[in-house]
């Protein structure tokens, strides 16, 4: 049996748990900050709205005022976050016994062996996002395929609200083009040491010596 893995990402997670109490949010631009007050402090999560104009987290305060002056800065609310993630969870361990959460927002689901009971892979990956649309009112991705690495790039490849499934037969055709970057692990630094050797693409680094990339 072939194993079948997902994982599931909220999307704008903690902006999401805010318009999904306070709705009168929706549709407008904004974003939850480490301290709305200071113009020093830095965006923690954007929605899509805010996104359009080219607000990031990590951004600071006064950047994305200069980018979209009518944002509505939130300070974060961490008790709400941990509960709306607790509720995430709930709704998982409908579908699987088998939960691993990587992050307050994100968690590996071992979905092998639950076809008879939830339907085909991407059938699965339907029921669950609704759930969590219509119970919470909160928007995710689900990335599927036969291990954790792939389920995880997955779920990065459609947002918001994307099902991708990602097997190792398409490993060649829709990840090997990719910049380095993109790879789930690979950070700045890491990036800069594989461009220096000419390691450019996730496609050079399946094609690289073991060796070269140990040392």
């Amino acid at each position: 049996m072939k194993r079948v893995i997902f994982l599931v990402d909220m999307n704008a997670f903690y902006i999401s748990c805010e318009m999904a109490q306070n709705p009168e949010l929706k549709g407008k631009p904004a974003a939850v900050a480490g301290d709305p007050k200071k113009r020093t402090g830095i965006i923690l999560a954007a929605n899509y709205d805010a996104r359009k104009y080219g607000v990031r987290t990590t951004m600071l305060i006064h950047e994305a005022k200069k980018l979209c002056p009518d944002i509505i800065l939130i300070p974060p609310h961490r008790d709400l976050y941990e509960k709306k993630s607790s509720e995430v969870m709930g709704i998982l361990s409908r579908y699987s016994p088998v939960i691993q959460q990587n992050s307050i927002d994100e968690a590996w689901l071992d979905m092998t062996g639950c076809e008879a009971l939830f339907g085909k892979p991407l059938e699965a990956a339907e029921k669950i996002m609704k759930a969590i649309m219509n119970e919470l009112d909160l928007w995710c991705s689900i990335g599927i395929s036969e291990n954790k690495f792939l389920a995880k790039m997955a779920s990065e490849i459609k947002k918001p609200l994307g099902i991708t499934e990602l097997w190792r037969r398409d490993v060649p055709k829709k990840l090997w083009p990719l910049p380095v970057r993109e790879m789930y692990g690979i950070g700045k630094q890491t990036e800069k040491a594989l461009i220096e050797i000419g390691i450019n693409t996730i496609g050079d680094i399946a094609k690289s010596d073991p060796v070269i990339l140990a040392k």
